[in-house]
């Protein structure tokens, strides 16, 4: 696992064609952008449970 601190306008790239950049964050929730070539899939789903431990 890789976790990571960005500020707002920063990019992830992974591999050569495909950049994840950080728009902005408000609580929990981020607001990212995903560019990529047109025959690859991005999409998301929501965990069935929680790993990450409550404070």
């Amino acid at each position: 696992m890789l976790i990571l601190t960005l500020r707002p306008g920063k990019k992830i790239c992974i591999g050569d064609d495909t950049v994840i950049t950080l728009l902005g964050s408000e609580g929990n929730e981020v607001t990212l952008t995903i560019k990529s070539d047109q025959d690859i899939t991005a999409g998301y789903n929501k965990p069935e449970h929680n790993d990450d431990p409550q404070p």
